[in-house]
């Protein structure tokens, strides 16, 4: 097994728990880093973080929020939302 990260890897280096996370590539990130990668999709799609905690089985919204990440593309369309003409709704008030 390798002892080190491979170069541009971020997470940190482990030995697999079973032949199967080694067998399926899984021996660096683990199976943990598909809870992330779940979270982080279905908010990017939409998802309410209520939603995200009760299908991650957290207790705690905050523990949900730690595994919600934006990739580049999901901030960069988050911001251009400003860019949009106020709905008529807002203008009134």
């Amino acid at each position: 097994m390798p002892s080190r990260l491979p170069a541009g890897e971020r997470y940190a280096t482990r030995t697999p728990r079973d032949p199967e996370e080694w067998r399926a590539g899984l021996s660096y990130k683990g199976v943990h880093a598909l809870r992330h990668t779940f979270c982080s999709h279905l908010v990017m799609r939409g998802g309410v973080p209520k939603q995200l905690q009760e299908l991650a089985g957290h207790e705690n919204l905050s523990t949900t929020q730690r595994y919600m990440h934006l990739s580049p593309e999901a901030v960069d369309s988050a911001i251009q939302l400003l860019d949009q003409p106020v709905p008529a709704w807002a203008a009134e008030s």
